[in-house]
């Protein structure tokens, strides 16, 4: 009986490790991949129907070249691009891009020559890390003035942020970061725009988390947990 009984729980410590194994990494894997998101200029008006170009995602990679802008003649461009894509798999990676150029807001009171967004991102096992290096406002200029810190007031009618970033991540959970290059927020009406419009310029986002190691660390755990149940049942056997 006590052999009967041993060999009866190692099966079921057996099959409660093997659910166990195939359940985290079920999880894991769900969990893992990578993703990018972009967009060139998104204008969003409070009741009122904003307009926005085209936005890019992947893992399907995705590139979108929209050419000229023209919002209420507010807001206007020469060309406004975006790209992105997206690799997953034990060595993850992601990129983000979008880009602007000869922007022209509220008939020049706010020009640049060029606006880029980018983002990167990559996980690997133990490892995650990623950047927004190559975001930039070039030949900024607002109000007449060039603009040479990160933001601005704008008079009595609103305020102006450049290359603003926020990213989290670690070595288990991967890497998440977006940008947006220019943003510009209004706290008063201002040519032709009501207040609380938002315009952001040039916006891209990744995310990266590797695939979890092969199978053969869980099959490795089950064969050792299982060498253990076996050995009290061989003792049980020999004492009977």
């Amino acid at each position: 009986m006590l052999v009967k009984r041993a060999s009866v729980a190692f099966v079921a410590a057996l099959l409660l490790l093997t659910a166990a194994a195939a359940d985290a990494g079920w999880q894991q894997t769900r969990a893992s991949g990578a993703t990018a998101r972009a967009y060139a200029i998104r204008v969003a008006v409070p009741d009122q129907p904003g307009a926005e170009t085209p936005t890019v995602s992947a893992p399907e990679d995705s590139v979108v070249f929209s050419g000229s802008f023209d919002y209420n003649h507010a807001v206007t461009t020469d060309s406004a691009n975006a790209s992105a894509s997206a690799v997953a798999g034990s060595s993850a990676n992601a990129t983000a891009s979008a880009e602007v150029n000869n922007l022209s807001l509220f008939g020049g009171e706010i020009k640049a020559s060029s606006v880029i967004a980018q983002a990167h991102a990559e996980a690997r096992a133990g490892a995650a890390k990623g950047d927004i290096s190559g975001s930039a406002v070039s030949d900024l200029v607002a109000l007449g003035q060039p603009v040479t810190g990160n933001s601005l007031q704008l008079a009595d009618w609103g305020s102006l942020t450049t290359v603003a970033g926020g990213a989290s991540g670690s070595p288990a959970t991967g890497y998440r970061g977006s940008v947006t290059a220019l943003e510009i927020r209004l706290t008063a009406e201002h040519g032709g725009l009501a207040a609380g419009t938002t315009i952001l310029v040039g916006y891209a986002e990744v995310a990266a988390q590797a695939a979890p190691p092969s199978t053969a660390r869980s099959l490795a755990v089950i064969a050792s947990c299982a060498c253990e149940v076996r050995h009290p049942t061989a003792m049980l056997s020999a004492d009977a």
